[in-house]
Parts: structure tokens; C-alpha cells; sequence
């Protein structure tokens, strides 16, 4: 049987932390390998106590360290006293068979391994934008590849030798990014990342069901896409028209226009292109997605949240000088570069379309208004 240190970062959410242990407890009871419990936290005064409490109800080994969640597990690896680590977020439970299905793959030799995270709780409108979002896939793939390019340390196996191989977790790509990286070089290693689809954790959608702090979650994500792209450009791929620029353009359009023709409705020509544009893209991609659970308001809030990411990526290429970069995207699987391409193909053809029609209305209006 493999032995195993369960790492779990935390900082605040005593409940939530007490329940995932309250579901470990139950894990444990049932396998017969060695098993440990680790925990670095730096939660607020108000929260220290009762996560204390909770680390030493269930006999938890607990270190108070202040840092990024990449520092914090990374000093949960220093502190594991076995050679195979499982890293959990402080807010899912697992099902109590988990350390035997992760025991299977490590029996047979392998030396990293990741599981599905399934979210639970209550489906809000708000939940089923952020689910069809491209950057919540990351959570599921377990369920449906066999190896992966990276994988989520919300529920993730490794071995000690191949972790310290891998350099750790990345402490100087924040605010993310650093799960990424840890794939990155596992796979330069020759380590591949194996999927194990049984090895189920669940994710409580609590934190996430918040508007705002959707938006900082995703602006993160679209921060570190660009260190990412810059230390991998072998993972670049050319993106089509780029959506949020082509609003601008429109807008500049339509405002030039208004000031030539002394018509000053023309200023809601690209005000009509910008609505038009993503009422029709979110019918045509709920249609090609075939998703039933998301209906067509649930699309376009996902619409809204991909404006938000593209414009934190423009501005911050900006920012940083990278100019070059606003045209890339990153890609880890052929299924990307395919379904890109076929969501980039329709949106091109829409927007060729809608331009016409636009410079075809200021033409009119110019004329006969």
C-alpha cells in the first residue's frame, strides 16, 4: 500500500475546512496504508482559533505560514513525512475510496496523478455562466483524458522525488499560473500526468458565487497567460480577430463618422455592433456547444466574463510591452487548437458580415439622414 501526506493549504473558512476533514476522517478509517495530515494556514485572528481547533480534533500536523498558496504548499511538501503526497483544496471533500484509487497508480509505478474536481452546491444563474467558461475545464478534464499537459493541485498526486525534480510550485508567477508550470516541467522530465477518473473530489461552489469575485478569479487567470506564453512559446497559437478590439474599432469608426457627417446618431452604430455581435455569437455557440444545462442569458453573462479576461490580457500586454502577444493564446491540447479554430472560424464570419453591415448603415445614414 502507498503511504500518504495530505497537504492542505488554508487561510480562513473554518466550516468548510472541518467538513473536508470530517471526510478525510472517513477516508482514512477505511484505508489500510499510512496516511497524514498536514496543514499550513494563515487565516485571520478571527479564524486561527477555530482552524486550530479543527487541525487538532482530527490529528492534523498544523503550521502557521504566511504566503501565496504556492509557498504554502510548497512548505507542506518540505514537512511530508512520506514519499507520496496528495494535494487537496481546503474547501472539497472526498469520497472515502480516494486513497485507494490513487493507491492503483502508484502500485503500477506512476509517479503523478490527478482527479476530477466536481462542484456542488447551489446551480445559480450566476454558477452556470462561470461553468461554461474554458477555464473551469481544468477541473473536469480527469474525467474524460487518460494523461494531461497539467493539472489543478485541488486534487493532485505526486511523488516527493518528482516534486522536488519539478522544482516545486512556481512562487514567482502570481497570482497563478504556478499548476501550469509544475506540468511543464514534469512533462520535460518524462513524467507524464496520468488522469484517475474514480479519484472524485468535491468542490464546494460557495466561494465562487460571487460576481466580483468571479471577475478577480478570471483577471488572474488571464494575467498569467502572458509569463506562461513567454517561457513557452512552443504552446502559442495565433488567435483570430480579436473580439474586444474590434469593438473599439467600431466605436472609433462610428465616431469619426458622426463628426464627418455632423450625425450624431451615428455614435449608436457601434453601441448596435457590440450588442448584435454577442446576442448572435451567443446563440450560435450555445447551438454548437450543445450544452442543455446553459440557456442563452447564462450565454451571454459567459460572453460577458470572456470580454473581461480578453480586455485584462490586452491591457496587460500593453502594460508589460508585449504587443507582440495580444495576437497568441495559450494551448496544451490538440482539442483546444481544434475547437478554437471552429469557435474562431463562425465569429470571424460573423463579424465580417456585421462590418460590412455597419459601413454599409454610416454609408446610408451619410446620404440620407
Amino acid at each position: 500500500m502507498t503511504d500518504f501526506s495530505i497537504i492542505i493549504a488554508t487561510k480562513n473558512y473554518p466550516d468548510l475546512l472541518k467538513t473536508l476533514l470530517e471526510s478525510l476522517s472517513d477516508a482514512k478509517a477505511r484505508y489500510e496504508g499510512k496516511t497524514e495530515l498536514i496543514i499550513i494556514d494563515d487565516s485571520d485572528l478571527s479564524n486561527k482559533g477555530l482552524v486550530h481547533d479543527a487541525a487538532i480534533k482530527f490529528g492534523c500536523r498544523i503550521q502557521y505560514y504566511k504566503g501565496s498558496l504556492p509557498h504554502k504548499k510548497n512548505k507542506g511538501a518540505e514537512m511530508a513525512a512520506y514519499n507520496t503526497m496528495i494535494f487537496l483544496d481546503a474547501d472539497v471533500t472526498v469520497r472515502t475510496d480516494l486513497f485507494s484509487y490513487y493507491d492503483e497508480f502508484f502500485q503500477k509505478g506512476e509517479k503523478a496523478v490527478a482527479g476530477p474536481v466536481v462542484f456542488s452546491g447551489k446551480d445559480t444563474f450566476l454558477w452556470k455562466s462561470v461553468e461554461a467558461l474554458p477555464y473551469m475545464k481544468r477541473y473536469s478534464r480527469p474525467l474524460f483524458l487518460d494523461k494531461l499537459a497539467w493539472a489543478t493541485t485541488a486534487n493532485f498526486a505526486i511523488t516527493k522525488k518528482a516534486f522536488i525534480e519539478a522544482g516545486f510550485l512556481n512562487e514567482s508567477i502570481l497570482p497563478v499560473g504556478e499548476d501550469d508550470i509544475l506540468g511543464i516541467n514534469l512533462n520535460n522530465l518524462g513524467v507524464e500526468i496520468k488522469a484517475a477518473p474514480e479519484a472524485i473530489v468535491y468542490k464546494n461552489r460557495e466561494k465562487w458565487l460571487s460576481v466580483r469575485d468571479m471577475k478577480k478569479r478570471i483577471k488572474e487567470y488571464a494575467k498569467s497567460e502572458i509569463p506562461l506564453i513567454i517561457k513557452n512559446p512552443q504552446l502559442q497559437m495565433q488567435r483570430g480577430l480579436n473580439r474586444n478590439l474590434m469593438y473599439f474599432l467600431m466605436f472609433v469608426l462610428s465616431g469619426v463618422s458622426s463628426l464627418i457627417f455632423f450625425n450624431p446618431w451615428m455614435l449608436f452604430v457601434g453601441l448596435g455592433y457590440y450588442l448584435l455581435e454577442n446576442l448572435i455569437i451567443a446563440f450560435f455557440i450555445r447551438r454548437k456547444s450543445g450544452d442543455k444545462k446553459i440557456g442563452f442569458f447564462e450565454q451571454l453573462l459567459t460572453e460577458h466574463f470572456m470580454h473581461v479576461i480578453d480586455r485584462t490580457y490586452i491591457f496587460e500586454c500593453i502594460k508589460q510591452k508585449r504587443l507582440g502577444l495580444i495576437s497568441k493564446r495559450l494551448v496544451y491540447y490538440d482539442s483546444q487548437s481544434y475547437t478554437g479554430f471552429k469557435y474562431g472560424r463562425m465569429i470571424s464570419i460573423v463579424q465580417f458580415v456585421l462590418i460590412a453591415l455597419v459601413c454599409l448603415g454610416l454609408i446610408a445614414m451619410g446620404i440620407f439622414i
